[in-house]
């Protein structure tokens, strides 16, 4: 039981520290020297930012889902990549739907790919809330919203 805690944790602090990096770089390269356009210009430019912003932030999710999944592949979790996909998906968004059973030596490799994508969710979240509010605020004082 403790080597397989072992394993899992180690596999889940080395899938998540790629996720942060990844999640990080992602999200800071899409909205680096883009936000001006969307709080100068007209409100289609900072609807259509917030818009693009969303579509980088579920790109960022199905790499993370796709990394997990390559996980579940390499070990031998799965026999091929539409299934570890699948349980991929069904576990990081928590919806576990319980179709697919994990092997027991990698039954803790679910709650850990949970747990992930809530965080990630979470960081995800207050990232376009905190992106939609810096614009929502500067159009204001600029005079863009009456």
């Amino acid at each position: 039981m403790i080597r397989q805690l072992s394993v899992c944790l180690l596999l889940y602090f080395l899938v998540f520290v790629n996720q942060i990096v990844v999640h990080s770089y992602i999200l800071h390269a899409s909205v680096r020297n883009r936000a001006r356009n969307a709080v100068d210009g007209e409100l289609v430019n900072a609807l259509d930012y917030l818009f693009r912003t969303m579509a980088v932030i579920v790109s960022c999710h199905l790499v993370n889902i796709t990394m997990w999944a390559i996980v579940f592949l390499v070990i031998g979790v799965t026999e091929d990549f539409e299934m570890s996909f699948y349980v991929s998906i069904t576990n990081y968004t928590t919806l576990g739907t319980g179709d697919v059973v994990l092997p027991k030596q990698w039954n803790l490799l679910a709650p850990f790919e949970a747990l992930c994508g809530i965080i990630m969710f979470a960081w995800s979240i207050s990232f376009f809330y905190s992106i939609h509010q810096y614009i929502m605020t500067k159009r204001l004082d600029l005079g863009k919203i009456n």
